[in-house]
């Protein structure tokens, strides 16, 4: 896990919102310490809320209209994904080196920690930001076919730098608390995908 990073905005824009990997234009920032770093861990700990049931989580988007969830692993500079068109991608699988299709409860295991673990119900005097990595070389993603088959949507990971990306902006997102990537990780890896979840080697 890497060390957070927390830095304390000095509020000059009251527009500003929280986000993981916010890029700060024209801002004063300052590293948090004593107090204020200790609220701000207590707040960036993830905890599962138990906000949604099994039901709930299955009508967010993309696992609303998908019929089958699928983790795959792959060379960070061969990504077998392409887009063919909107909500439609084509999968190399020649370039796939692990597969693995989800049955329906580790679907909702998948989607309890994507949707019920946050961060904790702490109040911030303040904003935070993780400027977090600047590599991004994703290794494992999540896809979402439809009932004929088709790649609709997809997430895609770098646990490597603690960075993802959604291939739509109508996926339903999640919040990235400090323990967040770890748990998704020791997901891939407990289903199966070992590429991308373990220590990672240079392709």
């Amino acid at each position: 896990m890497k060390k957070l990073n927390i830095t304390l905005l000095f509020l000059l824009s009251s527009t500003l919102v929280y986000s993981q990997y916010a890029k700060l234009k024209g801002m004063i920032g300052v590293e948090l310490t004593g107090k204020e770093a200790a609220l701000a861990k207590k707040y960036m700990t993830c905890i599962n809320t138990g906000r949604y049931n099994s039901t709930q989580r299955r009508k967010f988007i993309p696992f609303a209209s998908s019929t089958a969830v699928t983790l795959i692993s792959f060379r960070s500079d061969y990504s077998p994904i392409k887009p063919v068109a909107v909500n439609n991608f084509s999968i190399d699988t020649k370039l796939v080196k692990e597969s693995r299709q989800l049955t329906s409860s580790e679907i909702d295991s998948l989607t309890d920690i994507l949707f019920n673990v946050g961060y904790s119900p702490v109040k911030l005097p303040f904003k935070l930001i993780d400027p977090g990595f600047t590599c991004y070389e994703p290794r494992n993603a999540i896809l979402f076919a439809d009932a004929k088959g088709r790649i609709t949507h997809y997430i895609e990971y770098c646990f490597e730098c603690q960075k993802y990306y959604l291939s739509s902006s109508k996926i339903m997102n999640t919040e990235y608390c400090e323990q967040k990537y770890d748990m998704l990780r020791k997901f891939f890896l407990k289903s199966g995908i070992t590429y991308g979840t373990t220590t990672v080697k240079r392709d």
